[in-house]
């Protein structure tokens, strides 16, 4: 029993302690070591960190209202349309969906799709489309979040 105790004591203590951004290691000694947390997750463009700019735009492809500056859109008059932010938004969320630019009234059912627009980095390219799959022009709302 007594053999017991003694190996128990004679052992170095460590306790680990979480802090904000990594683990404190303490010994028995008092000494600490900070061993950081690797961070996950893609780094956000810094130009438009914590920010989301947005459109409403009408089927006809000009603006109804916006927020964060928008460039400005174009439309081949087809359900496809380019919009433009005086900014890059590449590493950015786009959400599109079809709605009127009115505060009331109904719209047909359909929906709408956005990519990336091609070889430029402050744009997206919007389609919208019936529900039946058809490209069709409608109003849609645009949101890209960074």
């Amino acid at each position: 029993m007594r053999r017991k105790l003694a190996l128990l004591i004679g052992v170095p203590v460590v306790a680990l302690a979480a802090t904000i951004g990594g683990y404190r290691v303490a010994t028995a000694s008092g000494a600490q070591n900070t061993v950081h947390q690797a961070h996950a997750g893609p780094t956000i463009v810094a130009a438009c960190s914590g920010t989301h700019v947005w459109a409403v735009v009408n089927s006809n492809g000009s603006l109804a209202r916006n927020a964060g500056a928008c460039g400005g859109t174009s439309s081949s008059g087809s359900g496809s349309y380019d919009v433009f932010f005086p900014k890059n938004i590449v590493n950015c969320a786009y959400v599109v969906t079809v709605g009127s630019s009115g505060r009331s009234g109904t719209v047909a059912p359909g929906y709408a799709t956005v990519v990336g627009a091609a070889g430029t980095t402050n744009g997206v390219f919007v389609q919208t489309f019936s529900s039946s799959g058809v490209l069709t022009p409608q109003g849609f709302h645009l949101v890209v979040d960074c």
